[in-house]
């Protein structure tokens, strides 16, 4: 515990050698990722074995989600999703609404991951060594913390950074389980 109260948390790298990592899943067991710059659409256990289960739009700044009927969607100017066969079909066109959707809000205050209470006091923090570009709870139990993050590197260094595959999915133990769907 720190002197201001608060509980530095480690976290232990369950997935490395990824481009950027974005959008998590807990879904079937596995969280789910969006991996920009590769097309990809990873899975990964709590072993840390990864599997590509998918592919997405390309590019930057696509997310994935489930219909209630367990079909895959991915976004990005037009939403699709997996049909049972494998095939991906349009399920709506965005275009017309905005460029890519996406939900991502990203703070950009450095590279710490925090729980704070109703008060905005911090309860925990985990510091990284690079910056923390989504986070979910999942696991079995819904008590896993994973974080997903990668070395930013600007825009102008995008290319770069994906080659230098500094994309990692960490995870830590949460103190209460995660609350609603998915």
């Amino acid at each position: 515990m720190s002197a201001h109260g608060t509980t530095r948390v480690e976290p232990h790298v369950l997935a490395s050698d990824l481009a950027y990592v974005e959008s998590p899943r807990w879904h079937d067991g596995r969280l789910w990722f969006a991996h920009w710059g590769t097309d990809e659409i990873v899975a990964v256990d709590l072993d840390g074995t990864t599997e590509v289960v998918g592919r997405g739009p390309g590019g930057f700044g696509w997310s994935l989600g489930w219909l209630p009927d367990g079909r895959l969607l991915v976004t990005g100017e037009r939403l699709m999703r997996r049909e049972p066969d494998g095939q991906m079909a349009q399920h709506a066109d965005l275009s017309a609404l905005s460029g890519d959707w996406n939900e991502i809000v990203v703070d950009g205050r450095g590279n710490i991951v925090v729980r704070m209470d109703e008060d905005g006091r911090t309860l925990q923090s985990i510091e990284l060594d690079r910056n923390p570009f989504a986070c979910m709870l999942g696991g079995p139990d819904g008590r896993t913390l994973f974080i997903l993050a990668a070395e930013w590197r600007g825009m102008e260094g995008i290319g770069e950074a994906i080659a230098a595959r500094t994309g990692q999915v960490l995870i830590a133990p949460a103190p209460a389980p995660r609350a609603g769907w998915p």
